[in-house]
């Protein structure tokens, strides 16, 4: 009686790909917020490292997916060049 909230494998894979990128955030937040060390030097390759996380999974995404969406991720402001 429950099996119209069934997941198909696309919401999975969704579930999986948003899950990696919330890993990549969790990761850089805290490795920035730790107070057992100065990371202010270290900021700026992490800030990057979490960019190229965030563009490998991007890159992944289905061909499927709205061109509109896809470019509005990937594209850079001059704040963060």
């Amino acid at each position: 009686e429950m099996h119209h909230l069934d997941l198909s494998v696309a919401n999975w894979n969704t579930i999986t790909l948003i899950t990696g990128w919330l890993k990549s955030f969790q990761t850089a937040t805290t490795l920035m917020s730790t107070t057992k060390c100065p990371v202010l030097s270290f900021t700026h390759a992490i800030f990057r490292g979490l960019q190229e996380d965030l563009r490998m999974s991007i890159a992944q995404l289905p061909t499927s997916t709205p061109s509109v969406l896809r470019n509005g991720l990937i594209e850079v402001g001059p704040e963060t060049q």
